[in-house]
């Protein structure tokens, strides 16, 4: 009787455990310049209003990737430093 009760629990906690995990969505794509289309490296990409702030930043090829993120509202802001040499 022991074993089938601890069994019970056990299968319970692992549920609760794996249900716990997945808390949000996953949110990827990429950044690109509007005129060209070329990807843009390095870009900044927050969710703005974001309690800590969640955010990341393009690769090489402009992709990004923001994992488990909380369903809710939100808006996506992107940002880059440019310099212009004259």
């Amino acid at each position: 009787m022991k074993t089938g009760y601890l069994v019970f629990l056990l299968a319970t906690f692992l549920t609760i455990t794996v249900f716990a995990q997945q808390t949000g969505q996953n949110i990827s794509g990429n950044v690109t310049d509007a005129v060209t289309g070329n990807p843009i490296p390095g870009a900044t990409v927050i969710i703005q209003g974001s309690s800590p702030l969640i955010g990341t930043s393009t690769d090489t090829n402009g992709e990004f990737s923001l994992k488990n993120i909380e369903t809710v509202p939100y808006k996506i802001v992107t940002s880059i430093v440019a310099t212009t040499t004259f």
